[in-house]
Parts: C-alpha cells; sequence; structure tokens
C-alpha cells in the first residue's frame, strides 16, 4: 500500500501561493514556491500551462532555494524555467507584496532543500516543512522562527511532513551514523584485498552527497557515478570534487546494478551496499541499522525524512494552533497519524483532503526483492531507540472546552487547501528521484 498525499498544494488564508504543486487550481497563484526537486513535490512543473502562468507575471514568481535553482537549470526538461525562477537566500525574509513576507529555511533533506515560513497573509503565521529531517535544536537556531526576545513566533498552521509517523521506528539512526556504518563496511572490504569494489546501491538521484564526502576523506578514493550525475554534481562544487565520470581511477562505484562498469571482468570483487529506508520498515524483524542479506550484500538504513520522534518534537517546540499531517504513511491512516500526534489536544490536528494521489512510482511502492535470510547483529550497531514521551499540551481545545471530540473525518481542511481534478497523465520520473 504506497503512501497518500493529503496536502494539495494550496494554504489556508493564503490563495496567492502554490507550494510544491503546479497544476489544477494551484495554477490560480500568483507566487509558486518550489521546497525541493523530488518528483512528488514537481507535479506540473514541466507544464506549458505553468510557463504560460509565469509568462504572464511581470517578474519572476517561482520561489526556490538558491541551489535547487543551480539543479533545476542543470535539467534540459526545466531550461525554459530559467527566466522564472527567482532563488532565496536561506534564512533571509523576502518581501513579496506589501503584507506577503516568506522566508526559506533549511530543511536537511537533500541538497537545496527548504521549509517556508509565510507571514503576514490572512492565514496569520504558516510553516510548510515540506520534506525534512531536523531536530528541535536545530530549530532552535533558526532565526527567522523566533521573534526579538528569542521566543518562537506564533505559528498559526505547521503543514508537516509525517512520511515516517509510524510507532514502528520512533527513532531513525542520524544520517552520520547511517555514514559511519556505510563506512565500516566499505573499508573492511576494501582492506581484504588490493582489487575489491563497493557499489552504492542508491535509489534516489541525489540526496547520498554526505556519504560521498565522507568516503572521499577517509580513503582518498572519489566515487564513480555516471554522467547524468557528473552534470548535475557539476553545479555543487564541494560534492563534484568527490566524484568521478571514469570507473578506472577508483574502486568505490554509485551506479546501476548490472551497469557496465559493475560487469566488467577486469574488476575485483564486487560488495553491493543498498541504502534505503523502507526496508527495515516493511519487515518488522529486521531491527537494526545494518543487514547482511547474505554473500557480498548488505543495505544500511538511512533516511531522508523526519522520524516520528523528531516531527513530534518540532510541533511541540513550536506549538502551532494547527497542525496539517502532508501524507499517511503505508498501511496507516489519517486517524492513526493524528493519535500519534495527539489528537483531540491543542495544537489541534487538521485533515486535508484524502483523495488519492494519481498512481505513480514512489519510494514506498518498492519491496525488497531480496528474501530475509536469517537476522545478523552486528555487535556494537544497534542502540536502544531513544525513550518518547506523549506530547501533552498544557492548552485545552475549543473542541474538548465544549465537551466534544472533533472526529478526523470531521477535521477537514477549508476548500481552497485542495488542489482541482485529479492529473490523468502517465506518471514520469524527475531526474532528481528515485529509479
Amino acid at each position: 500500500m504506497p503512501e497518500r498525499e493529503c496536502f494539495g498544494g494550496l494554504l489556508t488564508g493564503y490563495p496567492e501561493v502554490a507550494v510544491d504543486r503546479f497544476d489544477g487550481r494551484c495554477l490560480n497563484a500568483s507566487y509558486f514556491l518550489l521546497s525541493h526537486l523530488h518528483s512528488d513535490h514537481m507535479r506540473g512543473l514541466d507544464s506549458a500551462e505553468l510557463r504560460s502562468v509565469l509568462q504572464s507575471q511581470p517578474q519572476p514568481r517561482l520561489l526556490l532555494s538558491r541551489q535547487s535553482a543551480a539543479l533545476l537549470t542543470s535539467w534540459p526538461r526545466y531550461a525554459a524555467l530559467a527566466p522564472h525562477l527567482c532563488p532565496l537566500e536561506v534564512g533571509v525574509p523576502r518581501q513579496l507584496t506589501d503584507r506577503l513576507v516568506v522566508t526559506a529555511l533549511p530543511a536537511a533533506h537533500c541538497p537545496g532543500s527548504v521549509m517556508f515560513l509565510l507571514e503576514g497573509g490572512a492565514g496569520g503565521n504558516v510553516l510548510y516543512t515540506g520534506d525534512f529531517r531536523l531536530d528541535g535544536h536545530q530549530l532552535a537556531d533558526m532565526k527567522a522562527l523566533h521573534d526579538a526576545d528569542g521566543h518562537p513566533k506564533p505559528i498559526q498552521a505547521l503543514y508537516v511532513d509525517t512520511t515516517f509517523c509510524v510507532p514502528q521506528r520512533r527513532e531513525l539512526p542520524t544520517r552520520s551514523r547511517s555514514a559511519e556504518s556505510v563506512l565500516r563496511l566499505v573499508t573492511e572490504w576494501l582492506d581484504r584485498a588490493p582489487d575489491n569494489r563497493v557499489n552504492l546501491d542508491c535509489k534516489a538521484r541525489y540526496g547520498y552527497e554526505h556519504i560521498f564526502r565522507r568516503l572521499h576523506e577517509a580513503t582518498g578514493m572519489r566515487v564513480h557515478v555516471d554522467a547524468e550525475k557528473i552534470q548535475l554534481y557539476e553545479r555543487l562544487p564541494d560534492i563534484a570534487r568527490c566524484v568521478t565520470p571514469c570507473a578506472s581511477e577508483t574502486r568505490l562505484h554509485s551506479c546501476r546494478p548490472g551497469s557496465t562498469c559493475l560487469r566488467d571482468g577486469s574488476g575485483g570483487p564486487l560488495r553491493s551496499i543498498t541504502l534505503s529506508t523502507m526496508f527495515f520498515f516493511m519487515n518488522q524483524a529486521v531491527d537494526c541499522l545494518e543487514y547482511h542479506l547474505g554473500g557480498e550484500r548488505y543495505r544500511v538504513l538511512y533516511s531522508f525524512h523526519a522520524s516520528l520522534g523528531q516531527v513530534r518534537e518540532m510541533v511541540s517546540y513550536l506549538r502551532p494552533a494547527r497542525v496539517v499531517p502532508c501524507v499517511v504513511p503505508p498501511n496507516s491512516s489519517l486517524e492513526s497519524v493524528v493519535a500519534l500526534l495527539g489528537v483531540a489536544s491543542e495544537p489541534r490536528l487538521e485533515l486535508q483532503s484524502s483523495r488519492l494521489p494519481t498512481a505513480r512510482a514512489t519510494h514506498w511502492e518498492r519491496r525488497p526483492s531480496e528474501v530475509l535470510q536469517p537476522h545478523r547483529q552486528h555487535t556494537g550497531q544497534r542502540q536502544p531507540p531513544k525513550e518518547i514521551k506523549r506530547i501533552r499540551p498544557k492548552v485545552e481545545s475549543p473542541g474538548r472546552r465544549q465537551g466534544h471530540q472533533r472526529s478526523p473525518q470531521s477535521a477537514v481542511g477549508a476548500p481552497e487547501e485542495r488542489a482541482g481534478a485529479a492529473d490523468t497523465r502517465p506518471a514520469w520520473k524527475s531526474p532528481f528521484d528515485s529509479d
């Protein structure tokens, strides 16, 4: 069962703004915000309809981070959007109208990913997280989220990434810890023989650059990637130095399984390491950081998204008046997500339309093809999950004060929050998203 989107691209109180959706009713907006370059946040971005709307505007109206703008223009499919891009400096407020201000904030999901803080509209202060991976201390360091006295600004609505809001994994390993696990598996294998090689099987087009940098620093070797990724990374100098288009100069690869460089008979034995999250979520018996599939095949838990604990920490820190879940995880429901975040309490949670999105390939739909081998725990790698305390806000919601608990089914967002008719065009894949 794939995940379901609950966010239609429009924000209550900000009818002039569309976020991460560029079709249907969202085309009636005057400003378009793009949080990052994964295809589930880019629907309609390549359409002639969007270009027509943008061309009718007196100034660039497609707002995104400066890094995302550089990456987007590297792909021919989106070259026509270049004149309409309005790059934002992270952490610097941008005045769009006399009353409307938008600030891009780091999301730590992938290169260029940002959250958007909107202020000045009828909806009050609204924070849209997009996809994010942040801890509470990182939120505390964001000046734009705080007033002059250093207190968190009042947030009227929090549109939050709930991709992994499931009880099975309340906490996820940090990406640094996952990178250290990968580094150990890599160096152990390379040290065994001078011709041994490693391939990192990365499902998304980009987002693993932290691991590339860590491997380059530790081994002195660059990671071989395909020409498409080389073109992408040319826009990111700090990453470009860690990768190479030449397969023969390195024993580290991040190529599609079955690629010519991996089948080359002149190469030595190959160890395959797949970086993933869903394998560990969909197999309840697998409760570890890394898993040995047999032979020289491993999986390492590596997540781009916030854990349930991190989402609850954000809600607890910001204490928004409304929380709007943006995604329903697989084998879950809107009601379950709401319950995990604290239903019928302050802050009040609301649900948007539960209309299923157009069928498309997502990272949820991929199921592990491997037959699970008996679990092999790696000594020193497993750590018990951090204790999670239930969020019990101090202020009771209006519904409870009146002796009535608002049911999840009745807490549907305002009509302007839902996009128009379903997109029936054939599914496509962004160059930046999963294979």
